[in-house]
């Protein structure tokens, strides 16, 4: 049976690592904190928004999401579901931090807890941050191109009492006139979360009074009408956009062959409301269809990279015309 090690705990990784076991490998998961699928960054449970094709997708592979989910399920309960249904999947957690990744041949060696193991496959899937990309450079004597793209607006979350109950649904639009994206998420009984995300330069509203006025100038009612009476209480959340970025890995030769980065690890691109999670998945799909096809690791990694590419293209062409805009 090949063996397989997964890096990083995240969504990706727990996916990856269930379409891995479905696939006959031993799968083997590697994290210094493996719980971090339950400590999700605060403007990930805001900004992310699970679609219902890509919830669909998600219950194809895990049936048991089915019995637990909802439209309007909170970024953070759907993790500790993926982390908790995910490990039925998982051979062995590895919660030591890794010092150092090798690829001889065929295999790759890693160094943890003094102990030197041999996988069939990495997958990468360490997020943004790139934490196994500078073992991967130091295999290929090179340095792996990274592309980054403009800066995008900031975000706000309200947390709102006296919501309107006519609509219980998520409500995501963006307002081509005023630039602004707006997510309104009830989480039951009146209360709900308001994200703005502000136009490139706009610094976000940060008080409930600012939040209406731009609301109010939306061409779409449904996001007025639902917040026009309610209340904010504590603080407001803001957070900056991040840029997005990617590794260029089109003409970078003699990269290892069983290294396949997956997630943010390989493209980082603004959420817009709802996309987040549309990238990650596509991603599993391509692994999905690969495994299932008998593909070279190194077939599917080609793949990746190339849908990679199309969407950073998409992506920073947004944000370029939306700087234009209003420059």
């Amino acid at each position: 049976m090949p063996k397989a090690l997964v890096i990083g705990a995240g969504p990706a990784g727990m996916l990856a690592a269930v379409q891995l076991k479905r696939s006959g490998f031993e799968t083997d998961l590697a994290d210094p904190s493996p719980g971090s699928g339950l400590r999700t960054r605060p403007q990930s449970g805001h900004v992310h928004l699970l679609q219902p094709a890509t919830l669909a997708l998600m219950t194809r592979w895990l049936p048991q999401l089915s019995a637990h989910t909802n439209p309007q399920l909170c970024r953070t309960t759907f993790d500790q579901l993926l982390w908790t249904l995910s490990l039925q999947h998982i051979d062995s957690v590895h919660t030591a931090r890794i010092k150092s990744v090798s690829f001889r041949g065929n295999k790759v060696l890693v160094h943890a807890a003094g102990q030197i193991k041999k996988y069939d496959l990495l997958i990468d899937a360490s997020g943004a941050a790139r934490a196994t990309a500078g073992s991967v450079a130091r295999q290929c004597n090179t340095a792996l191109p990274l592309d980054s793209g403009p800066a995008s607006g900031d975000y706000a979350t309200l947390k709102l009492t006296n919501l309107s109950e006519e609509t219980r649904q998520i409500i995501a639009v963006r307002d081509n006139d005023s630039g602004y994206g707006a997510l309104l998420q009830h989480t039951g009984n009146g209360r709900g979360l308001l994200t703005l995300q502000a136009p490139v330069e706009e610094r976000p509203p940060e008080d409930l009074a600012t939040a209406l006025r731009v609301l109010r100038g939306f061409a779409d009612p449904r996001p007025w009408a639902a917040c026009h009476r309610s209340r904010a209480p504590g603080r407001t959340v803001i957070f900056r956009g991040r840029p997005a970025t990617r590794l260029a890995l089109e003409h970078v030769t003699d990269l290892p062959a069983n290294w396949l980065p997956v997630g943010d690890c390989l493209l980082t691109t603004q959420p817009y409301l709802g996309q987040g999670f549309e990238q990650l998945t596509e991603h599993v799909v391509l692994l999905e269809q690969g495994l299932a096809e008998g593909r070279s690791c190194r077939q599917i990694r080609n793949q990746l990279v190339h849908r990679a590419r199309q969407r950073w293209w998409n992506a920073t062409w947004r944000d370029t015309m939306q700087v234009c805009a209003l420059s």
